[in-house]
């Protein structure tokens, strides 16, 4: 009976050798997804341009700009949570990252809590009152007593909080801004105050601009930054090469123009 020639030495580590490089190759076809770094991106901004369907809206848009910025690094994925639950979310989880946000709105002003890129997003609270009501803010909080303000639940508000504490101004919380937008529209409040960005969206889309009025004082201004958790230094080193890169990318611009 014919016998199988025996593999020698030189022909075993020639099969080792093309087995190497074939695992190699594999590796290098599926390292842009199977090996990428998972990042949770939370968000409480879920309302649109932030959010404006199931899996749609800018975040969504910021996640998948993110993931392919990162050549392959990072994948991020978005986590929808309302504001109670992200606080209670960033206090047991060390390594997600927040966008929108501004470091006074989490208690950070000293930025000790959580490490914080530059801005990325400028926006700014809106002061909107009903069309048949119109309030013009001139920066002074006193201007706003005695009056109804529409917030909504969970939310914390600049100089408002403390003016309703101290019992000059009266709040009524809603679920979510379009709440107050009806509500405003109907003259049952005041004056509400919300991200200008989601506010003008709104109006437009529930087709409410000759209803409710923007002052053209904003209640206030900032530019909005990631708050990314102590345990991702790395991640907070490449957002921040990523912001600085922003204001001169084209792609992105091309992304915000979408919800404008």
């Amino acid at each position: 009976m014919d016998q199988l020639p025996l593999c020698n030495e030189s022909t075993t580590m020639k099969m080792a050798k093309n087995l190497m490089r074939l695992a190699a190759i594999l590796l290098l076809g599926v390292s842009g997804t199977a090996w990428a770094q998972t990042v949770n991106l939370y968000t409480y901004h879920l309302s649109p341009p932030f959010v404006s369907g199931k899996g749609a809206g800018l975040t969504y848009d910021l996640a998948t700009y993110l993931s392919e910025k990162s050549a392959g690094k990072y994948q991020f994925q978005v986590q929808e949570l309302p504001r109670k639950r992200l606080n209670e979310v960033i206090k047991s989880d060390d390594a997600g990252v927040v966008p929108w946000v501004m470091p006074a709105w989490f208690q950070d002003k000293e930025e000790t809590s959580y490490l914080w890129t530059q801005g990325f997003f400028p926006d700014g609270n809106a002061l909107l009152s009903p069309a048949s009501a119109k309030i013009e803010y001139n920066g002074e909080i006193t201007s706003l007593h005695g009056l109804k303000f529409g917030g909504v639940r969970g939310h914390k508000y600049q100089d408002i909080d403390a003016a309703v504490e101290a019992g000059n101004i009266s709040r009524q919380d809603a679920q979510d801004i379009d709440a107050n937008l009806r509500k405003l529209a109907a003259g049952r409040i005041d004056f509400s105050s919300a991200a200008d960005s989601a506010s003008r969206y709104l109006v437009a889309e529930m087709g409410l601009s000759s209803k409710i009025h923007f002052s053209s004082t904003p209640h206030t201004q900032y530019n909005r930054r990631f708050l990314v958790m102590k345990a991702l230094p790395e991640v907070k080193a490449f957002l921040s090469q990523v912001v600085a890169e922003m204001p001169t990318d084209e792609k992105w611009a091309a992304i915000v123009s979408q919800y404008q």
